[in-house]
């Protein structure tokens, strides 16, 4: 019981820490379209500043940027750009964000199976339960298609 405590209390820490360092590395990227001169000068400097302390203190440092809910400007992808980041958007997508109104199984199966495509992006929301529940079938039904699964450095060239 302890040790399953202490696993579980690990998680959520380090749920928050990554949480954290999403949210000082991203967050200007989310804003750069609204920042003009030196603000924007401003905001890349601190992001640049707070991701080289993450990577340096947890020798993790995101690659792939994905404009939250596909909104994006071009001083924002230039900023992701400066940045480091590779930009991805994705083409295949349902409406999976909804915590008091998931999907059903059924439902996902139905929007997404049909839809699948040659080079597609998938985004699947880590928030639902309906994708928690539905992954390992949905990825099986998907290969059974003749679909393979390739990570995103894949598609930089």
């Amino acid at each position: 019981m302890l040790l399953s405590l202490i696993k579980k209390d690990l998680l959520l820490t380090w749920k928050y820490i990554l949480l954290m360092a999403a949210l000082c590395c991203f967050y200007p990227l989310f804003i750069l379209h609204n920042l003009k001169g030196e603000a924007a000068a401003y905001a890349g400097s601190l992001s640049f500043s707070v991701m080289t302390l993450f990577a340096v203190l947890f020798s993790l440092l995101a690659k792939y940027y994905r404009p939250p809910q596909g909104v994006y400007s071009e001083t924002n992808l230039q900023m992701a750009q400066d940045l480091g980041y590779q930009t991805f958007f994705w083409s295949l997508a349902y409406v999976d964000w909804y915590q008091d109104d998931q999907p059903t199984k059924e439902e996902a199966f139905e929007k997404l199976i049909p839809r699948i495509h040659p080079g597609a992006v998938v985004l699947l929301h880590n928030t639902s339960q309906t994708n928690a529940e539905i992954l390992d079938e949905l990825l099986t039904k998907w290969e059974d298609l003749g679909y393979t699964f390739h990570p995103l450095s894949e598609l930089c060239g």
